[in-house]
């Protein structure tokens, strides 16, 4: 049998305490340092995927 294939999506989401929060930090990458610690927290997902082949 072959090994079905896995797509990972991922999409970015910024940390706020609440709605109003979140939509005072959009657009996504206004504010560029946490837009690029989110994505750097992201990279043991990535990492684990790719170990498993996805």
């Amino acid at each position: 049998m072959a090994k079905p294939k896995v797509i990972v999506q991922m999409y970015p989401v910024l940390p706020a305490e609440n709605e109003a929060d979140r939509a005072a930090k959009r657009p996504i990458g206004r504010d560029r340092d946490l837009y690029n610690r989110v994505l750097h927290d992201s990279i043991d997902i990535v990492k684990a995927a790719d170990q498993m082949g996805a």
